[in-house]
């Protein structure tokens, strides 16, 4: 188990640390962890990681069923104009929990 400071964290997520701070109070996401008084914050790495993995996979998810049947659902009518990105997005979602 690897605890990782608050840059690290700011770096793999590519966000600020404000939002990083925004991110923390949301429901779901890892909780720092206060070590050597209120000065030193960390995170687990595993945790990090594994709300990383579930972002990816809700975003999958949400792409498939945007797209479902080659159109939008949130346009009707709206299809993506390119077979190989339509492909892509339908055949990467489809591939989660396999």
């Amino acid at each position: 188990m690897r605890s990782i400071r608050i840059q690290e964290v700011c770096n793999k997520l590519s966000v600020s640390r404000t939002s990083l701070w925004r991110l923390s109070r949301q429901p779901g996401f890892p909780k720092p962890i206060n070590l050597g008084g209120s000065r030193m914050v960390m995170f687990l790495e595993e945790e990090i990681d594994a709300w990383l993995e579930e972002q990816a996979i809700n975003h999958r998810v949400d792409l498939q069923n945007l797209f479902d049947d080659g159109g939008c659902k949130a346009a009707p009518g709206l299809a993506l104009a390119n077979p190989q990105l339509r492909a892509r997005v339908t055949n990467g979602a489809r591939g989660i929990g396999k």
